[in-house]
């Protein structure tokens, strides 16, 4: 193929295509089913995926977890010395509140240009997956998608006709996004809403990234302890292992990240354990937006 280029596939086999935008660098993956969300980001030279991230999970030892211990306690002081664990899950949880908050679970893909609508912004609630989301844009199928090879460049654009619903009333609301690879490797997002509100609402862009060590994590050289706060209108995102990440934006935004951990049960007791690097970029609208932006591998 010359390059770059865009290409239609099928391979998780879920009846929605993936597009993906490559060059013999990087490849871009994005998914229809969930409306034009980045699924893939490859350095093709190290075999890195900066989107190999994943969702929390409910797994069945949760609700152990978060039950009381007394009766497991006392069923276990009542077992006979010599008598083991057949499994790690017989074994009785101690786990305090510092752990709980981790307990939480995502009702959508930790992918990356995520569309959430909310009346307000709030870092904890986005952290936890505990905000109420007011659209159904979400995470929902692309109504169309459109590939263009040109010149120089590959695109891919998708169109999503849904709503903002608030009180049981819904306002009509057009999502658009279109992205393009240049020959620089360089990622360019367009970002368009069109909307019939009677106030104003929040629309958060959200990214999800894995990489090696989440310990070592900086943007723009600030260390994340274990989350930060930046404003600026570019940003780079470094672990001094993977290739450094850079966000741009067409304007000055207020940038929210941290660190996705999951709970998981082990022989010593309980993990944490650190699963991608959540990003979010709310903006506050009224009805017609628009932003514009790039990520670029450095």
């Amino acid at each position: 193929h010359a390059f770059p280029v865009a290409e239609e596939a099928a391979f998780n086999y879920d009846g929605y295509a993936k597009i993906s935008l490559r060059n013999a660098n990087i490849n871009y993956t994005f998914d229809v089913r969930d409306n034009g969300q980045l699924i893939g980001l490859d350095d093709r030279h190290r075999f890195f995926n900066y989107q190999n991230t994943l969702a929390r999970q409910r797994e069945g030892y949760h609700e152990q977890m978060l039950a009381a211990k007394a009766e497991s306690l006392e069923a276990a002081q009542e077992k006979p010395h010599n008598e083991s664990l057949s499994t790690i899950h017989d074994a009785v949880l101690e786990v305090d509140d510092a752990v709980k908050q981790y307990l939480n679970l995502d009702w959508y893909n930790r992918n990356s240009f995520i569309d959430h609508f909310v009346e307000n912004f709030d870092f904890k609630a986005f952290q936890h997956c505990a905000f109420h989301e007011l659209s159904n844009l979400t995470n929902t199928p692309a109504d169309i998608f459109n590939l263009t090879n040109a010149s120089g460049e590959a695109s891919v654009s998708f169109v999503k006709n849904g709503g903002i619903i608030e009180n049981d009333a819904e306002y009509a609301c057009a999502l658009s996004k279109k992205y393009a690879l240049n020959a620089n490797d360089e990622l360019a997002f367009e970002i368009k809403l069109n909307a019939k509100l009677k106030k104003s609402y929040t629309y958060v862009m959200e990214f999800n990234f894995h990489f090696n060590d989440f310990k070592a994590l900086k943007i723009n050289d600030a260390a994340l302890e274990p989350e930060i706060e930046l404003e600026g209108g570019a940003f780079v995102i470094s672990d001094g292992s993977a290739k450094p990440l850079k966000l741009v934006f067409d304007r000055t935004v207020r940038l929210y990240a941290a660190v996705i951990h999951t709970v998981s049960q082990s022989e010593k007791d309980v993990d944490l354990t650190a699963q991608g690097l959540a990003v979010f970029v709310p903006f506050e609208f009224n009805g017609d937006f628009a932003i514009n932006g790039s990520v670029q591998i450095q």
